[in-house]
């Protein structure tokens, strides 16, 4: 009897002492992840970030409270104003019923047009302070953002197809480096882009919301499997042959003379924005060399490249989401501003 005594107590701290390590870590985890700028310049940024990203971060296209399904787009934004929040940010959005973040009266024959994803969206940043913002402010220019989260170069243009763009003069194309399988699945189908279906796109939705619920020993458990895996993965990763980082490029442009209808007589601005400032593919480098062969003589004279390689870098971006912060979007809307300027003194 007093064996099983000895042993019930063992259990019971041993139980008890497991809580209160899980507890610990639990509390360490919350710690880093609430002021991530402790590990910054560490090896252990790398997961925490993936972590956020993985199984933390809102998306705003996958919350039924910011989005919208739609049959030809798969989704865009939900007309209204809404609060999206991270743990970086906490910031009003106002969405047109265009389903895009901006004003209603910019739908209206806009002189610029901005195309992009969530960077040029401005996702984590007050309206006023993206650069779309204030390339409207610098120009007096009407602007219009159709830039919606995830959004590659093919659905960029789709979007497009509901405008009147007769009186645009610019359009401006932020590129990220994971629109290439959006416009490479749109190329070997023919330029038709599939479309998910509603039930589909709920259930995404629904997952998506799922796994951001937190539970007791989330912050551990997963994370720890976020370190295994970076660690695997850094192992077997094989780096692309140089070759192959043309494709993206040569996808894009192929995507820009299928609308030749859309950029005819346009002026047109393209740079690189991924996140954290990375640039690992050097796409715009890429694209001037692409421009100057003859595979492209119809458009070339219509693009100018930005090359942000040194001027946008890890220190204008969250330090978990990886978005540029508002500095990084006055730095972009100056270089724009500055090419605009320039091809109006030609």
């Amino acid at each position: 009897m007093r064996i099983e005594k000895k042993q019930f107590i063992f259990f019971g701290y041993l139980i008890f002492s497991t809580f209160v390590l899980l507890g610990f870590s639990e509390l360490v985890c919350e710690l880093l992840l609430r002021y991530p700028s402790i590990i910054k310049d560490t090896i252990m940024i790398g997961p925490l970030r993936t972590y956020h990203g993985n199984y933390e971060r809102n998306i705003v296209q996958l919350n039924a409270n910011y989005s919208q399904y739609d049959s030809l787009l798969s989704y865009t934004l939900k007309p209204g104003s809404f609060t999206f929040s991270n743990r970086e940010f906490d910031k009003l959005m106002h969405v047109n019923s265009l389903g895009v973040r901006d004003d209603e009266k910019s739908i209206m024959e806009p002189e610029i047009v901005v195309l992009g994803d969530s960077h040029a969206m401005g996702w984590g940043v007050e309206n006023d302070s993206s650069f779309v913002s204030l390339i409207e402010a610098n120009t007096g220019k009407v602007v219009l953002n159709t830039a919606i989260s995830s959004f590659g170069t093919y659905r960029q243009f789709k979007i497009l197809e509901r405008i009147d763009t007769r009186k645009t003069q610019y359009l401006i194309i932020q590129y990220c480096e994971n629109d290439y399988r959006e416009n490479i699945t749109a190329i070997n189908n023919s330029y038709v882009l599939p479309v998910m279906s509603k039930q589909a796109f709920d259930s995404l939705m629904n997952f998506h919301m799922s796994s951001r619920q937190y539970y007791f020993g989330k912050h551990s458990s997963l994370l720890t499997k976020t370190i295994i895996n970076g660690f695997a993965r850094r192992i077997s990763k094989n780096k692309p042959k140089p070759e192959e980082t043309y494709q993206a490029v040569d996808a894009f442009l192929n995507i820009l003379k299928e609308n030749a209808d859309i950029i005819y007589n346009k002026r047109i601005i393209v740079f690189e924005i991924n996140e954290f400032g990375k640039f690992e593919d050097n796409f715009a480098s890429k694209l001037m060399t692409r421009l100057n062969s003859d595979d492209y003589n119809s458009i070339n004279k219509q693009i100018s490249v930005i090359d942000f390689r040194g001027i946008i870098d890890e220190q204008h971006c969250f330090t978990l989401d990886g978005h540029m912060m508002p500095t990084g979007h006055k730095i972009v809307a100056n270089e724009i501003c500055n090419k605009i300027r320039l091809s109006q003194e030609q």
